[in-house]
């Protein structure tokens, strides 16, 4: 079964998007925040940063994360230094594409960030697709990487 094309649009489906889309017209926009600004933001980042690296084997414990994040040492493989590094560059290249008037998703802002992610690691692409098979926490594994451009372009 194919989790990432598997759904049918049903009448159903159709009724609770409109509903939805009803109740989201008459609700205010949603406030943009200079997340930098805010004094939850630096526990928040870290437990962002040590989750998400996490989930790609990252063995940093989160109050280690927390240290790299500060400026300081850890006692780590250099790789999972650079990840979490790397991880919090592509959350601040996010928040300042979000942040301007002109925001838009875009294919080019997805590869840069992914390049951000990626930077000076072993698999770095530099913002390119992967070319080989990848399994996700040795459980999930996404789709072929012949697929990912359409996909991408499908996300946008």
């Amino acid at each position: 079964m194919d989790l990432h094309l598997a759904y049918r649009t049903t009448p159903r489906l159709t009724q609770l998007l409109a509903a939805w889309d009803a109740q989201a017209s008459r609700e205010d926009p949603v406030a943009q925040h200079r997340w930098a600004d805010i004094s939850l933001w630096p526990a928040a980042r870290s437990a962002t940063v040590a989750g998400s690296t996490a989930i790609e084997g990252n063995r940093l414990t989160p109050a280690q994360v927390g240290e790299v994040l500060a400026g300081g040492q850890v006692d780590g493989s250099r790789a999972d230094i650079r990840e979490v590094l790397n991880y919090n560059d592509a959350l601040d290249l996010a928040n300042r594409a979000a942040l301007r008037s002109d925001f838009e998703w875009s294919t080019e802002l997805i590869r840069r960030l992914n390049g951000a992610v990626m930077a000076g690691l072993a698999d770095d692409q530099r913002g390119e697709y992967r070319r080989e098979p990848v399994t996700v926490g040795g459980i999930y594994q996404p789709p072929d990487r012949q697929r990912l451009p359409d996909l991408m372009a499908g996300l946008v």
